[in-house]
């Protein structure tokens, strides 16, 4: 029984697992709301923030890709997430579109040669590929001509066994490739929607709605983004209105109706109702982004920033388009609400720390040991003991000794120690700037070398 091919894994298994999950199975029985809250709430997918790129990058700095360590400086981030951005976004400068021939080599060759991870091979080979998209280009380009190409040799009763017949399917594709002449591809008119293709594609969204992934395979020729504008902007709009350019006079009835019924709270349905009944509501507002005058586009001033404060104070985060209203008529609620993960939502996130700091929290912990809120009181009396306990996890490795060797000043210093505090390792490993473990392993080498001898009361 012969092992497995890469071709052979890729082209029977289609089940995946997600690693690095972090959720544990557990009995539920006796778990309470917020229990499962905790469980599955804490880690939902969110948007990766200045500081969450951060401590990743200085996770990275003093543990290497150990996800279970950096992923305690982020709890609300699963490993793979965390290993998924460091190679997709903050590791090196990657590549994305349109794949030439050599890459397209790379990966073949690795398929024919690579027997245990060609995709693993071929990501070293090109460093600005991940190998998440390599395998995706396999899929999607390679993977169903290959497999035509054994299929038919079946049909054709050939003597090779399956693994020799993939082997030669992708020297085939090798050889193909290397024949092509290099040329850019040509300019590709966009040719306009059938009646067919536009009854087909109806169908489709609402079969499958917003998953045009799916829906662009019944759709050759067409790319998703053409499909998305054909939607979007023509078919989603129900029959009878008007589409295409907009006069000026249209645009003027839009300013108008702005100004008009700004404070009812529904303007564009307004607008829509009373002056423009050709027009949906979603255009309308469209298109008065593009021709309002007075809607402000630069830079935030201290007082639209003061303004914006005072109506988050008043209505909260949640009623943007009220504060909109009431304070900042000019801007728009996406503006509102850029402006407030990019600034305002910053302030939740305590100062930067500095190396003074980092020091002055070492000092603080030498003398109160891991007593946060008192740290906080006396050292730093505007952060909170969360904050120190979470620095403490980032920067107290930093200044460990790891695995470097011990020297004859070292074990001086750790035989002393034990016979002040005893076996405590995690208070061992402090004094000494080394982990629990090692001053544990230390001690065994020390005991077996009768230069530690332990009490035995």
């Amino acid at each position: 029984m012969h092992a497995e091919g890469p071709h052979e894994r890729l082209i029977h298994t289609q089940s995946s697992s997600r690693e690095g999950e972090g959720i544990s199975k557990t009995s539920y029985a006796s778990a309470t709301v917020d229990d499962i809250a905790t469980l599955f709430v804490a880690k939902r997918r969110r948007l990766w923030t200045f500081e969450d790129d951060k401590k990743l990058l200085e996770g990275v700095k003093l543990w290497g890709e150990d996800w279970t360590r950096i992923q305690q400086t982020l709890p609300h981030r699963t490993k793979l997430q965390i290993k998924q951005r460091w190679l997709r976004s903050l590791k090196t400068a990657r590549k994305y579109g349109r794949w030439d021939t050599e890459e397209d080599t790379v990966i073949l060759k690795e398929l024919q040669t690579n027997t245990l991870d060609a995709f693993a091979a071929a990501s070293k080979k090109l460093a600005v590929r991940h190998t998440g998209q390599i395998h995706n280009r396999y899929r999607y380009r390679w993977k169903p001509e290959i497999v035509s190409a054994v299929n038919n040799d079946a049909e054709g009763a050939s003597p090779a066994s399956k693994q020799e017949r993939l082997v030669q399917a992708t020297k085939n594709a090798i050889e193909v490739l290397s024949e092509t002449p290099k040329q850019k591809r040509p300019y590709r008119r966009l040719t306009p929607f059938t009646a067919e293709e536009d009854g087909r594609l109806r169908r489709a969204y609402y079969d499958y709605g917003n998953k045009w992934h799916i829906i662009v395979r019944d759709f050759p020729g067409r790319s998703v983004k053409e499909l998305f504008a054909r939607w979007w902007k023509v078919l989603c709009i129900p029959d009878g209105m008007k589409k295409g350019r907009w006069s000026k006079e249209e645009d003027e009835l839009v300013l108008k109706g702005y100004d008009r019924y700004l404070q009812t709270g529904k303007v564009w349905i307004r607008i829509s109702q009373d002056l423009l009944p050709k027009r949906t509501p979603g255009q309308i507002c469209a298109r008065w982004k593009k021709i309002s005058p007075t809607l402000s586009r630069g830079k935030w001033s201290q007082g639209e920033h003061d303004k914006f404060i005072v109506g988050l104070q008043k209505w909260g985060f949640d009623n943007l388009p009220r504060i909109r209203r009431e304070f900042l008529p000019n801007r728009t609620t996406e503006a509102l609400r850029t402006h407030y993960y990019s600034s305002i939502h910053r302030l939740k996130y305590p100062v930067l720390w500095t190396s003074a700091d980092d020091a002055q929290l070492l000092d603080a912990i030498d003398v109160h040991d891991r007593h946060w809120a008192s740290i906080a009181r006396e050292f730093f009396p505007n952060r909170t003991p969360k904050e120190l306990h979470d620095r403490w996890l980032i920067i107290e490795p930093r200044f460990r000794k790891g695995k470097l060797p011990w020297t004859v000043q070292d074990d001086q210093k750790l035989i002393e120690a034990v016979d002040k505090f005893g076996l405590r390792y995690t208070q061992l490993g402090l004094l000494m700037r080394r982990a629990p473990y090692a001053i544990r392993n230390r001690c065994a080498t020390l005991v077996i070398e009768n230069k530690l001898k332990l009490s035995t009361t």
